[in-house]
Formats: structure tokens, sequence, C-alpha cells
């Protein structure tokens, strides 16, 4: 599956791809039609990139992994209640 975020093409494959740049277009979205599907696809990036990096002592990009998700999260519950709201 082939998801077309912001100006950057991602196949699903971390190896060719950051995790970061999924993430802050998720981040940086203003549109609330595109929001939630944005948070999705930067949380399965990073999750593909934690299970990647499950063999591998622990680094700084751990826990990069770990406060993203915690963020996204929170964005997420955000965009949820305005939606709710509306």
């Amino acid at each position: 599956m082939t998801k077309h975020t912001a100006q950057t093409t991602w196949n699903g494959d971390m190896s060719s791809f950051d995790w970061k740049v999924v993430y802050q277009t998720a981040l940086l979205e203003t549109d609330p039609a595109k929001i939630q599907e944005l948070i999705v696809d930067a949380q399965i990036a990073i999750l593909k990139r934690g299970h990647e990096l499950l063999a591998s002592p622990w680094c700084r990009e751990h826990q990069e992994l770990d406060d993203a998700l915690r963020f996204l999260r929170l964005l997420q519950n955000e965009t949820l209640g305005k939606c709710a709201a509306a």
C-alpha cells in the first residue's frame, strides 16, 4: 500500500523511509479531514521502526519513538475531542 503524505511517498518500508518525516507530516497537518489518517500512518511507521530496533541495544532513537507515540496519542485524543464537540 502506498501512502501519499505531503510531498513524500511512503511505501511502508522503513529501510527506505524515515519515520520522522511521517511523524512530522502528521504534526503539521491542519486539515481536520486528513489528520486522523496521518496520525495512524505515523503510528504505524513508528511501530515498524520500533520492531526493527527490538534486537538493538537501547539508543536515543528508542526514546524518540516512545515520545513520538505518546504525543501522537495526545494529538489523536485532542482532535477526536474537537470532532465530537463540533
